[in-house]
């Protein structure tokens, strides 16, 4: 299992209640790895906006919760001036830009007290986030400048490349989103569940074309993690459930099979999505003897 350098990370998250994640390049990697990463941030009692410049298309509309990306997030800009003083007594406010500077004039009326400098109060802009963890280069944002001005920054990335906003940085070279989270979420003590489980599964997937390419140890044991969050609700059923083992009786194998239910058996390990099925019952049976022209009869 990979170990990462996830105290520093974990301190920064704990110290923080609104978070924003935000993903440059919405694919279903880097989706199924910040939608992950929102959910069980959001049980911790988090207050969590997920942002990437562009929404979700259909191929990511069957991951978990997707319908918390937005392509807007809200950075408050506004000074405010606040005039502490009696507004029926006030005869007009004005406004002009005499002398290159703007100027707010109030007018009172004749028998109005004095207004002073001590009837005013200010109001900065508020920062709508603590703590903003970036998912990926940031280069294809719209506007940077703006949004990194705000709070501290945690960046993740599959390249190794400081960047001078980003407070902390991890790097895992080559590694999928979905398999960086995999391992560090439990280590942050955010445990997976079936929805993140079930997303990071699909980006691992995706990203590994079904675990075919760019794969090594690590990757299947990041699946295996996945896979196992989803199951994990079965198996609290089967602990909870009157029924003892002994009283289970296994299926009967049917007396023939044809190459057709064979094809059928290694098809039902997956779903429309391309997932693993889980909870899926079945028993595999013994394959047919194809016997030729030139095999010996008995």
């Amino acid at each position: 299992m990979k170990n990462y350098p996830a105290s520093e990370i974990k301190a920064l998250i704990e110290k923080s209640s609104s978070l924003l994640l935000v993903v440059p390049s919405l694919n279903i990697d880097s989706a199924a790895a910040a939608l992950s990463f929102a959910i069980l941030l959001e049980k911790k009692g988090k207050q969590v906006t997920l942002y990437s410049p562009t929404l979700p298309d259909e191929n990511l509309k069957h991951l978990e919760f997707s319908e918390k990306i937005s392509n807007q997030y809200n950075i408050q800009s506004d000074f405010t001036i606040t005039l502490n003083y009696p507004l029926d007594q006030i005869e007009r406010v004005t406004y002009n830009d005499d002398g290159g500077q703007g100027n707010i004039i109030v007018q009172t009326k004749k028998s109005a007290p004095s207004l002073s400098s001590t009837n005013l109060s200010f109001t900065k802009p508020s920062q709508p986030f603590d703590l903003g963890i970036m998912i990926g280069e940031e280069t294809s944002l719209p506007d940077t400048t703006t949004l990194l001005g705000q709070g501290s920054w945690i960046y993740f990335s599959n390249q190794n490349a400081q960047k001078p906003w980003a407070k902390l940085s991890l790097f895992d070279k080559d590694a999928p989103f979905c398999e960086i989270m995999s391992f560090l979420l439990p280590q942050l003590g955010l445990t997976l569940d079936s929805g993140s489980g079930k997303n990071l599964l699909i980006g691992l997937r995706w990203s590994t074309q079904s675990f075919s390419v760019n794969v090594n140890p690590d990757t299947f044991e990041a699946g295996s993690l996945c896979l196992a969050a989803t199951q994990a609700h079965l198996i609290k059923e089967q602990q909870s459930s009157p029924t003892s083992p002994s009283s289970w009786t296994p299926a009967t194998p049917s007396p023939q099979t044809t190459l057709d239910s064979v094809e059928t058996l290694s098809l039902s390990t997956e779903n429309k999505e391309g997932v693993p099925a889980t909870g899926t019952e079945g028993s595999i049976q013994t394959p047919p003897i194809l016997k030729g022209s030139t095999t010996p009869r008995s």
